[in-house]
């Protein structure tokens, strides 16, 4: 964890203190799990040390963030089987490094996808199920337990 960190930062927070629910896993560079989102599956990465943007990661933090999203992105595909997994960094509120990984089924229809896809889920409530969230949580974070003993 960075010395530097702001205080008032919720991911280096998380960082510090543990997210809730705990991490997915954790690799020298990145934290993988779920903040609170509706949606299950819903899984975000990001960089376990203080940088606002991108052009503040060190080249080594870059070579891993590839590795660290397919690794992501293979258990969510695994335990979800969603049509599509989008990905989303925007660091508005929230200025730290971090990537929302996020599952959609074909379930939802086309001129729900994309950009709008993610206003319904926001806005409307739409697509969510937080009911069965801690579940795929606990298959997601086996599934990158296994993975990760086998690398």
């Amino acid at each position: 964890m960075d010395d530097e960190a702001p205080l008032d930062c919720r991911a280096c927070r998380y960082e510090r203190e543990g997210l809730p629910g705990g991490w997915y896993f954790q690799n020298s560079h990145w934290s993988v799990g779920r903040y609170a989102m509706e949606v299950p599956g819903w899984t975000v990465v990001q960089l376990r040390r203080h940088a606002p943007a991108l052009i503040d990661l060190s080249p080594e933090e870059l070579a891993s963030m590839g590795p660290t999203l397919a690794t992501a992105a293979r258990a969510i595909q695994e335990v979800i089987k969603p049509e599509r997994i989008y990905l989303m960094s925007f660091a508005e509120h929230n200025r730290h490094v971090h990537m929302s990984m996020v599952p959609r089924g074909d379930e939802v229809p086309e001129d729900h996808r994309s950009a709008t896809y993610l206003r319904d889920i926001i806005n409307l409530k739409k697509y969510g199920n937080p009911s069965n969230a801690a579940q795929v949580d606990d298959r997601i974070r086996a599934v990158l337990a296994s993975t990760n003993r086998a690398n």
